[in-house]
Formats: C-alpha cells, sequence, structure tokens
C-alpha cells in the first residue's frame, strides 16, 4: 500500500498509529523493532530512530517531519524523501497505518 502524497504544510492533522502489538529496543544509536503479530522485525538507524521515537509521541505526521527536517539539517526535499520511505516501509511491514488524529473533544 503506497502513501498518499502528504501536504506538510496542510491544516489536516494526520499521524501514524502503531499496532499495539511492536516491541522496541534501542542499541546505541540504532534500533529493532519486532512485530509479535508476524513476528518480522526491522532495524532503524540513527535517523530512523529519532523519527520513531518522535511518531510514538502520537504527534502529526508534519510536526514530527519538521522536527526530523530541523534535527538533521537537510533541505525540505530531502527529508520529505527520507521522512516518507520510511513510513512507507512501517507500512509495508505492518507496523502501523497513517489516520487522521483525534480532535479534542470527540
Amino acid at each position: 500500500m503506497a502513501i498518499p502524497p502528504i501536504d506538510f504544510y496542510s491544516s489536516e492533522a494526520l499521524q501514524f498509529k502503531f499496532s499495539n502489538k511492536i516491541m522496541f529496543r534501542e542499541l546505541d544509536e540504532e534500533s529493532v523493532l519486532l512485530n509479535l503479530n508476524d513476528e518480522s522485525y526491522y532495524t532503524l538507524n540513527a535517523s530512523g530512530t529519532f523519527l520513531w521515537k518522535e511518531l510514538v509521541q502520537d504527534q502529526s505526521l508534519a510536526n514530527a517531519f519538521f522536527k526530523f527536517k530541523k534535527h538533521y539539517q537537510v533541505e525540505t526535499e530531502q527529508a520529505k524523501c527520507d521522512f516518507t520511505e520510511l513510513l512507507q516501509r512501517l507500512l509495508d511491514k505492518n507496523f502501523g497505518k497513517i489516520e487522521p488524529m483525534a480532535v479534542s473533544g470527540e
């Protein structure tokens, strides 16, 4: 399933919701994700680990993207490419899904 284009400047708030059966272990600057549903795993490098930590805070994809871009001080297009590539891999491995954020008071 391909990620629809993400408009990081739009007012629509999307988030990555992780499966509730994911284990995360950090090893130095890298980490390993284990999906307990199908026992698949995925390793993350330092930038992937940074992004994972941002995404699990239940913030919008846009907010996580801008923190990622600022932290690694990369051009917007390169940050978009890296960010969406990781999201696509997480989706492909069934670690979660992209959905609209809940609005307070609903």
